[in-house]
């Protein structure tokens, strides 16, 4: 009698362990307003924006960062998202040349805020401006704007570490829909 009990309380607590320990499937970018910061690494004030101009007011590292991001079937999270960045960037490009680099991330990785995914990608994004400036300069030729577009989806599906390498062939067919 008391060796059922004993696995339904295993059962329990087992799932009471392993439950917060899953990856939400939340859309992370969800105002599409754009939020102009005059660092690299913007804090909080951008957190929740789609689109990002960063840094605002240093004329050697200035781009553009579009999120777009996509559920675990491949279908946007919201359309309004994915036209906000592509209107931005029509409107920003408008009359000049563009740059623009499309970065998808990897296994482990999302759109949440802090990803050392969308860290890397401001990095590679702040030097190409950096290159375009002094292109700029010798040639005399108008700087071309710097773009990126980061899309995101929940290529973590737990978060605990010892069970997160586990989960590789799962996130693989689900980055493959």
């Amino acid at each position: 009698m008391a060796n059922p009990l004993v696995r339904s309380l295993i059962t329990i607590l087992i799932g009471v362990t392993v439950l917060p320990a899953c990856a939400p499937l939340v859309q992370y970018r969800t105002n599409y307003e754009l939020c102009v910061s005059d660092r690299l690494r913007p804090a909080q004030e951008c957190e929740t924006h789609a689109l990002q101009q960063l840094p605002a007011h240093k004329a050697d590292a200035n781009f553009l960062l579009g999120f777009i991001e996509f559920d675990d079937q491949g279908q946007l999270w919201d359309r309004r998202q994915m036209w906000a960045v592509l209107d931005r960037l029509s409107t920003e490009s408008a009359g000049k040349e563009l740059l623009m680099v499309v970065f998808v991330h990897g296994w482990k990785h999302s759109a949440k805020p802090y990803d050392p995914n969308i860290e890397t990608f401001r990095s590679v994004l702040a030097e190409l401006s950096r290159a375009e400036k002094q292109i700029s300069d010798v040639t005399r030729e108008p700087q071309r704007l710097v773009a990126g577009v980061y899309l995101g989806w929940r290529g973590a599906s737990v978060t605990l570490p010892w069970v997160e390498n586990a989960s590789f062939w799962e996130r693989k067919n689900t980055a493959q829909k």
